[in-house]
């Protein structure tokens, strides 16, 4: 998870997220870091923005619940695939460039 401070919780899973797994991820990692969203002085990390994956998707009512139901969270869905409107791949090419430098340091550490 990528907030404004930077990262806030991270989760990962060999092989790649399916939709049942996406949701068990966004439950466990996701929502305990969330605040309730308020319009007139929302607080920060009050706002869950995702991209159009179809993973994202597939649980849709179940995502919305979780996100606005049980953590008071507004979720929210960018338009489909824009890179310039969407920081979550900026942060995560950073990641990703993390990953690639230190990947001797990645191998060898537990899970």
């Amino acid at each position: 998870m990528i907030g404004i401070e930077g990262f806030l919780s991270f989760d990962f899973k060999e092989g790649g997220y399916d939709a049942d797994s996406f949701i068990a991820a966004v439950e466990s990692t996701i929502v305990p870091h969330l605040n309730r969203y308020d319009v007139k002085d929302p607080m920060p990390n009050s706002i869950f923005v995702l991209d159009n994956c179809p993973s994202h998707w597939t649980h849709i009512v179940e995502l919305r619940c979780l996100i606005e139901d049980v953590a008071g969270a507004k979720l929210v869905f960018l338009a489909p695939y824009s890179p310039i409107d969407n920081p979550i791949e900026k942060g995560l090419n950073c990641f990703r460039a993390a990953w690639r430098r230190h990947i001797s340091w990645l191998d060898s550490a537990p899970l």
